[in-house]
């Protein structure tokens, strides 16, 4: 998992170089929230924690990439809870999940929040 997401800061740098820091924080916040919530619920659940395997860091990048740099900060976080816990967690496990968890928490903020999801991204830096 640690290769997958080094392999996903290039992309990243460039998203900053052309959307501005913005996409830095949503990704920072994303991200973060994806370790949290994969910690607690692996408590709550009585599972071995294994945030040190990436997969929750992996997680949450992919969500900060589906979704748009404008939007709020609460929404990665509501993705991340809708990806870890249910779509990791509950519905299947590494290896075992019948959806993406990613793309499952962007399907669930498109549902929830589709005027935030479609019209909060930005236009790109104009001095590239």
């Amino acid at each position: 998992m640690w290769t997958v997401v080094a392999c996903l800061v290039p992309p990243l740098v460039l998203s900053v170089c052309i959307f501005g820091l913005r996409t830095l924080l949503i990704t920072a916040v994303s991200v973060a929230s994806c370790v949290g919530v994969e910690y607690l619920s692996q408590t709550a659940l009585k599972r071995r924690v294994t945030i040190k395997d990436g997969s929750a860091v992996l997680t949450g990048m992919l969500l900060a990439f589906v979704i748009p740099p404008g939007v709020s900060p609460l929404l990665p976080v509501l993705g991340a809870v809708m990806s870890v816990y249910i779509g990791k967690h509950l519905l299947g496990g590494i290896g075992y999940n019948i959806f993406n968890p990613a793309l499952l928490g962007r399907a669930f903020l498109l549902a929830t929040f589709p005027v935030a999801m479609t019209s909060a991204w930005l236009p790109p830096l104009s001095d590239l």
